[in-house]
């Protein structure tokens, strides 16, 4: 796979920029050849400003610097690498700590990975080679290229376009995938997709633009050597290998995030279907960023703009009634730091023409381990109807409460009327038993008439 005559650099870019860490190639006199994505993104600087310019020690803390080339000197005459932390100067002007793992390459150039230590304790001292130690560096001292390509953290794999057939695999694609390298090579590409994806593979391919830009190439289903079905998002180049046009693609096994992206477009379309479903509104407040998301059905209610681009609570307290703010209104640190788990309110909300609705509203706290508010989702419903039923209802009944006082006011007038001229009767006087009789069942029906008129009143006034 290399070519010890060729160009060090020649070829290895693809192979850079697939690796995880910082990677560096440097000259025998510490200027910077080669640089991957990672390391550039991560500095701030282009391959123009980084290559052949100022050596690896200049982009030190000068603080730095005299301990840098005193570890380095040991790479001079021993085949240990070197490990060391350093600030590094970046683009801005600002240093980030990086650790480096420098090794040796036998045309006297050096290689260097590094990972990101600014969060890690300065103090700590990365353990250095004993006697009895070999460490391990991403390189050898020979055929760099093909190691890159073996040890490569993430699957990855050689076809020709033409053929299809497999060229090569890393040892991460032979684990993904369940074949030896032995087996994998006997292959071609279509022997890893499923059958009824061969032709629609077959023209994607046929169509595809091929150059030396790394593309996605989407996610596809693969099969491993058992049959088991796998989601695999690709991503690749084109290159020429063996005299062959071929392409080289990182296969990344994501099978758990399509499962886990699956659920959650499901639980989505529940979401929708539910709101569909119902006329209330559904809201969600972020209590760390406080935005607040409501759901489509505030335009089909109250003629607002659902989704976040209503704003945050601001747009809440701006439509609740004047009277009712001080009693619904909430605030993202009360939520957040106090202990409320349920909420339930009802209010009058204004709608986009002015009008106001009567809502109940209820919403739930959602709280991470430590207790502290983080979601706040409920959902709001319109009850203008129930409510207006409700104040017709108690409209009516005054209007029956006072029909009813009139009518027992009016009715016990003359009651009290008779009532009155049966005590102005003596009747001592009167000697016929018959005419007795009847007065005194007069008055007896008038009493009980009276007591019936009071009992209506006193049950209206409560």
């Amino acid at each position: 796979m290399h070519n010890e005559n060729c160009d060090p650099v020649s070829g290895l870019e693809p192979l850079f920029d697939f690796y995880p860490d910082y990677l560096c190639l440097l000259s025998p006199v510490w200027h910077f050849k080669l640089t991957n994505k990672r390391f550039k993104e991560a500095v701030g600087y282009t391959d123009e400003i980084l290559v052949d310019s100022c050596t690896f020690f200049e982009y030190m803390h000068p603080d730095d610097q005299a301990g840098i080339i005193t570890q380095v000197e040991s790479l001079l005459g021993g085949e240990n690498p070197c490990l060391f932390e350093a600030r590094f100067r970046c683009s801005d002007g600002q240093f980030k700590w990086l650790w480096w793992n420098i090794k040796k390459l036998p045309d006297h150039t050096f290689i260097a990975s590094a990972r990101d230590s600014t969060d890690h304790t300065k103090n700590y001292q990365y353990p250095g080679p004993g006697p009895e130690q070999n460490i391990e560096t991403p390189f050898e001292p020979q055929e760099n290229y093909k190691l890159l390509f073996q040890s490569n953290p993430v699957p990855i794999v050689i076809y020709d376009v033409i053929s299809f057939a497999v060229l090569d695999v890393n040892q991460m694609a032979s684990e993904l995938y369940g074949y030896t390298r032995e087996e994998f090579i006997q292959l071609t590409i279509k022997d890893i997709r499923p059958a009824g994806e061969i032709p629609l593979i077959v023209e994607t391919i046929r169509k595809r633009v091929f150059d030396s830009e790394i593309r996605n190439l989407g996610t596809w289903n693969h099969l491993k050597k058992t049959g088991e079905p796998i989601k695999v998002e690709v991503i690749g180049h084109s290159i020429n290998y063996m005299g062959r046009h071929c392409m080289i693609v990182v296969c990344n096994d994501v099978t758990e995030q399509s499962k886990t992206l699956r659920s959650l477009e499901q639980s989505i379309e529940r979401f929708e279907y539910v709101t569909e479903a119902t006329t209330d509104i559904i809201w969600d407040w972020d209590l760390e960023t406080n935005e607040v998301y409501y759901s489509g059905n505030i335009e089909k209610s109250f003629g607002h703009t659902p989704g976040y681009n209503v704003g945050d609570m601001r747009f809440f307290a701006k439509h609740v009634h004047h009277d009712d703010k001080e009693r619904v209104v909430l605030y993202a640190d009360a939520v957040k730091y106090g202990d409320m788990k349920y909420w339930t309110e009802k209010y009058r909300f204004r709608k986009a023409n002015g009008e106001y609705a009567y809502v109940l509203d209820k919403g739930i706290v959602i709280r991470d381990e430590k207790g502290v508010g983080i979601r706040m989702i409920g959902a709001m419903q319109d009850i203008t109807e129930l409510k207006n039923n409700e104040l017709h209802i108690a409209k009516q009944k005054d209007q029956l409460i006072e029909i009813a006082q009139m009518n027992a006011h009016e009715t016990r007038r003359p009651v009290a009327t008779i009532l009155g001229l049966v005590n102005l009767i003596d009747k001592s006087t009167i000697k016929d038993k018959d005419t007795l009789d009847v007065l005194t069942h007069l008055d007896t029906a008038t009493r009980e008439l009276d007591a019936v008129i009071k009992r209506i009143i006193h049950k209206t006034v409560d």
